[in-house]
């Protein structure tokens, strides 16, 4: 297995990998989930972050909705 660059432009480097029996083209993404991490192009986790605020806003949106019925009532029983 070989690994190359082409080099001609370095903006827009594309890598490639092959094999003996095929050549790949690498391509380059923003953001890569590795064990349930969000990872950007720098190593940062903000998406990370953000993705898991929004989860838990919306988890407490699920919780109000489904507890507006309760009222003063049903917690002086409890």
């Amino acid at each position: 297995m070989t690994n190359t660059a082409n080099t001609s432009n370095l903006c827009n480097t594309k890598y490639y990998t092959e094999n003996s029996i095929k050549h790949y083209e690498l391509v380059k993404v923003d953001s890569v989930s590795d064990l349930g991490v969000i990872f950007d192009s720098k190593l940062a986790v903000l998406d990370h972050m953000n993705e898991k605020v929004n989860k838990a806003y919306s988890m407490l949106d699920i919780i109000k909705r489904n507890f507006i019925y309760l009222d003063k009532h049903f917690w002086s029983i409890v």
